[in-house]
């Protein structure tokens, strides 16, 4: 994969979004609870619904279609898996955002495996004609009176680091939400 295919998925998205004239795209979003906006939002709109506002409503964009096919409770081996074609591949997305891995941490003793995964997603939907972008996942806190909680918390690092580094070698945009977080965690204006 080409080190500047990164660099050139980002200048198509925003000719896209900068252009008077388009073809209207479809953005998915893919992943587990995070994505899905359920339960842990308490009512608070999630990240795809807030896109879907600025694409279609901000910038002007209404005919572009918002899909959020995440589920709460998957982990990325199950995004491979058969419901792949009817939560992802039959929509043809333009871009696909994908974020994964909080479920994986306490599903998989092998982080390993979680990389496998996800390059091999993020193959499939490039092959497929998408522009994949990875997030990292959020901040965990710690909870020391919950296990599950507690092993997100301790090995939370590693997975994002391995994000990082498949968007590295896959030549991928990558939002990294577990960066942002912690700087407004430390800005004390915040």
């Amino acid at each position: 994969m080409s080190t500047l295919q990164a660099a050139i998925d980002l200048a198509k998205i925003k000719e896209h979004l900068n252009s008077n004239e388009y073809t209207p795209w479809i953005w998915l979003f893919f992943g587990d609870s995070i994505t899905h906006g359920v339960y842990h939002t308490h009512g608070f709109r999630s990240f795809p619904e807030i896109f879907s506002e600025r694409v279609r409503y901000e910038l002007s964009k209404t005919k572009d279609l918002v899909i959020n096919s995440g589920i709460s409770g998957r982990h990325c081996g199950q995004l491979l898996d058969d419901d792949y074609d009817h939560l992802v591949k039959r929509h043809h997305p333009e871009v696909v955002f994908i974020l994964i891995g909080t479920n994986d941490i306490v599903r998989y003793n092998d982080s390993n495996l979680f990389k496998q995964y996800l390059t091999t997603l993020v193959r499939r939907l490039r092959s497929e004609g998408s522009i994949p972008i990875l997030q990292t996942c959020t901040p965990v806190y710690k909870d020391e009176a919950n296990p599950k909680v507690l092993e997100r918390f301790n090995k939370l690092p590693l997975y994002v680091s391995i994000i990082k580094e498949v968007a590295n070698s896959e030549s991928v945009i990558l939002i990294d939400h577990d960066a942002h977080w912690k700087e407004v965690a430390n800005d004390e204006n915040s």
